[in-house]
């Protein structure tokens, strides 16, 4: 079975993955940086901020993606991440701090 949240399910499709939970989701993710663009990432987490209790994930998706390869994302991505936080209700200074860098 995959994670069942309908947000997280679109990006998987074509990708040959079924991760059961959100660790695995990270994992995945991880590890396979050129299935998840940017572009596809920053999209994801905007889905997830509109979604109710995915503070978790967002969490876990800036610290263990965005940040670790935040060269990749263009400045206006990260922007919209940190947006995306904000209207979430995920308020992690140190998150923020290393955005703003």
């Amino acid at each position: 079975a995959r994670l069942s949240m309908p947000e997280v399910r679109r990006y998987l499709i074509g990708k040959q993955c079924d991760v059961k939970s959100e660790q695995e989701l990270i994992n995945y993710m991880g590890s396979r940086p050129e299935d998840f663009p940017p572009r596809d990432v920053t999209d994801l987490i905007w889905d997830l901020a509109m979604t109710e209790g995915s503070s978790r994930l967002l969490s876990e998706l800036v610290h263990k993606i965005v940040l670790w390869r935040s060269s990749e994302f263009a400045v206006a991505q990260l922007v919209e991440v940190a947006c995306a936080l904000a209207n979430a209700g995920v308020f992690e200074a140190a998150a923020f701090d290393e955005l703003a860098d």
